[in-house]
């Protein structure tokens, strides 16, 4: 399985250039865990990107790098927006993620602390699996 982690699913990797199913299911699954722990990790020469971020990138590397089945579960799993992230939503609205919907990855439980305006609110919370037309817009800072 460490042999094999560097390998790619188009044959790109590396030790042997393996492509596809002649990659071990196990490695195939560190390969995504692997570059999900180096991007979400500070780094000397960078920053960490926040788990959104690096759920993007991984997804837009699609099938070229990795088996799109194991990255389509891996999503499911990992949280895009972790308990305590800042979000900022279409309606401008901004608050803190406060729990995520296993089902639907990108529509966590937000507790509103900014209107669209940029006023503090009384709390209140929003669970975006229930709201078809409000979604997160982007990480921010609180």
């Amino acid at each position: 399985i460490a042999f094999g982690h560097h390998e790619r699913y188009d044959g790109s990797g590396y030790p042997l250039q393996l492509k596809g199913e002649n990659i071990h299911q196990c490695a195939r699954i560190v390969a995504v865990a692997d570059v999900y722990d180096a991007l979400t990790s500070d780094r000397v020469y960078r920053r960490k990107l926040r788990p959104h971020e690096v759920v993007e990138y991984i997804t837009s590397l699609g099938a070229h790098h990795f088996d799109k089945e194991i990255v389509e579960s891996f999503i499911k799993y990992v949280s895009l927006y972790p308990t305590g992230t800042g979000v900022t939503l279409n309606t401008k609205e901004r608050g803190l993620v406060i729990r995520n919907n296993k089902d639907k990855p990108t529509k966590p439980v937000i507790r509103v602390l900014y209107d669209g305006k940029g006023n503090r609110t009384n709390h209140y919370e929003i669970d975006l699996s229930e709201k078809m037309n409000v979604f997160i817009t982007g990480a921010c800072e609180l």
